[in-house]
């Protein structure tokens, strides 16, 4: 499965303020490589440089040349794509998506809970 994870996931990953749950998603991709793969378009290798340490960015690219991945200069996910994605979400997980959303949690818990399911 290819995935574009947001800049959040990476800075809690890499950064200072370590979240667990990106720290446990950034290692199952590297677990389960090449079944999962990534894209990273450039405003979010972008974003990250920016706030990111020089250090902790230096093992975010070591994390990436892992992977042997490269950058997409003009990738980007259209509102489109998403909207068509909705309907092939399982009850059960609209459910746990809709309480993780009601209870305010960061995108890596959403991503822990929902490959779960």
């Amino acid at each position: 499965m290819r995935l574009v994870l947001d800049t959040n996931e990476y800075l809690f990953a890499f950064g200072l303020l370590k979240e667990p749950f990106c720290e446990e998603v950034i290692a199952a991709i590297l677990d389960q490589f090449p079944r999962h793969t990534l894209r990273i378009p450039a405003k979010i290798l972008e974003e990250v440089r920016r706030n990111l340490t020089g250090e902790a960015f230096r093992e975010f690219i070591a994390f990436l040349n892992t992977l042997s991945i490269t950058i997409d200069q003009d990738f980007s996910v259209p509102f489109e794509l998403g909207a068509k994605t909705f309907p092939f979400i399982s009850s059960q997980q609209e459910n746990v998506l809709s309480s993780l959303v009601k209870a305010q949690l960061t995108p890596c818990h959403l991503i822990d809970v929902v490959r779960g399911l």
